[in-house]
């Protein structure tokens, strides 16, 4: 599947509950975007002082550099994330079609073959099934979702907080709102730790002393939030596992040895820096389903 054909195909769940949990979740990036700056960095606080009482120096100025730079990189991941989190939410995650190859359950049936409709029992994931819900061939891994009420290619979860399944075409941009948005919080972590430690004081308003504290809540809450979901991500794409599978299967089973190509099918292929792109969409190859797959 080429990356038109999967923002071609973009999607939006008018679902009042996922909308409402997309909404904070840019309300707590642009806070964290904006205290960060404004209120840690302290961004161009110190330099109208100066400017005022004439004592902007050498010395003054190159904090004033040193502030650019690290609003720069809170930046950085502020947008990154938000990017990743656009493209995971409007993307389609993976919908098997539901226009062709549709199935008459009834008439298969009458002709004495049998219906397979999941792999409950063992875990098998070379075989095709079928969805009895949406009427059609379902890939090898792939699992209806309740919520989109869709079959999903090699589905991991519905999240609430993307407004959407996270499937097979659109996990990378899952993955890197979580490593961005951790990147986040720990450097607005590192920044306050830094004026804390320097100057207990050095918060010199009310209000600073405010939006900092509940920036560090948020910070931590979502740095170990996002920092564990993240860590589980890479282990499950190490191990060629969806979440769903390892919940129903556990981890007994025997993870591939090539790491690198793992992660491809995944992050996509070429130099690894595009990994970290999310702009970069990764190539998956279109399934057919013959009919020597259903038994």
């Amino acid at each position: 599947v080429s990356p038109q054909k999967q923002f071609a195909d973009m999607v939006f769940h008018l679902d009042p509950v996922g909308i409402g949990i997309v909404i904070c979740v840019y309300i707590l990036l642009i806070y964290g975007d904006y205290a960060t700056t404004f209120h840690v960095i302290k961004l161009g606080r110190e330099e109208e002082v100066n400017i005022m009482d004439g004592s902007l120096d050498s010395d003054s100025e190159s904090n004033v550099w040193t502030q650019y730079m690290q609003a720069c990189v809170v930046h950085f991941f502020a947008i990154m994330a938000a990017i990743s989190h656009v493209i995971c939410m409007l993307s389609n995650p993976g919908y098997v079609d539901k226009s062709r190859n549709k199935v008459d359950f009834s008439e298969m049936q009458s002709l004495g073959k049998s219906v397979k409709t999941g792999v409950d029992e063992e875990l098998n994931i070379n075989d095709w099934t079928m969805c009895a819900k949406c009427e059609t061939y379902k890939p090898p891994r792939a699992h209806h979702c309740k919520k989109c009420r869709r079959c999903v290619k090699k589905m991991d979860h519905h999240c609430p907080w993307m407004n959407n399944c996270v499937g097979e075409w659109n996990r990378k941009y899952f993955l890197l709102f979580l490593l961005y948005t951790n990147g986040l919080c720990c450097f607005s972590f590192l920044m306050i730790s830094i004026n804390w430690l320097h100057d207990w004081n050095g918060l010199q308003t009310k209000n600073d002393s405010i939006l900092v504290t509940i920036l560090l809540f948020e910070v931590v809450i979502f740095g170990l939030f996002t920092g564990a979901i993240g860590l589980g991500q890479i282990i499950s794409i190490l191990m060629d596992r969806s979440a769903i599978e390892i919940m129903k299967f556990g981890y007994d089973f025997k993870a591939p040895k090539d790491k690198i190509r793992t992660m491809q099918g995944v992050l996509g292929k070429g130099l690894c820096i595009w990994w970290f792109v999310p702009c970069v969409s990764p190539k998956f190859p279109e399934l057919i389903p013959p009919d020597s797959h259903v038994v």
